[in-house]
């Protein structure tokens, strides 16, 4: 993922291992965009660290990248404060068209998942739910959080 960002428009200016690591640096980055995954391994989820970065009040966009291909997911990431959710198997074209869509300041949401969302509004999942969709997801891909500069 870093060679396929990493260009002349972006420079990614940090990685980390989990999301306390990414708040305690978050303000000093400065960074124009996190990505992160739902899941980031020990600590606390990428969701949380969306809400505390939201919360932290920095001109800092949030996006997802992430395995979790559920329109639940995608409505907790958006009501956590990321403005853009993106697939891990989505091509590089797509990846970038994100990332440049949520820097202009829209949402970027791939179209499968943004009608499932509507059609499945007003349903919210159960905690049931989101742990059983959590435990069949893959937890052997690299989760770790990123932030970008653009140039």
């Amino acid at each position: 993922m870093k060679a396929a960002l990493a260009s002349d428009q972006y420079e990614i200016v940090a990685g980390f291992e989990t999301g306390e690591e990414l708040l305690e640096q978050a303000d000093f980055l400065q960074a124009d965009l996190i990505l992160l995954d739902i899941r980031l391994g020990a600590g606390i989820d990428g969701l949380d660290t969306a809400r505390a970065i939201t919360a932290l009040g920095l001109d800092t966009k949030v996006m997802m990248l992430t395995l979790h291909d559920d329109a639940d997911y995608v409505r907790a990431a958006l009501e956590a404060g990321a403005t853009g959710y993106v697939l891990k198997g989505a091509g590089l074209t797509e990846l970038r068209e994100a990332v440049r869509q949520v820097l202009s300041g829209t949402t970027a949401i791939p179209a499968a998942l943004l009608s499932s969302i509507l059609m499945r509004r007003g349903s919210k999942p159960t905690d049931s739910q989101m742990v059983e969709h959590r435990s069949r997801a893959n937890r052997n891909r690299v989760r770790n959080p990123h932030a970008l500069r653009y140039h």
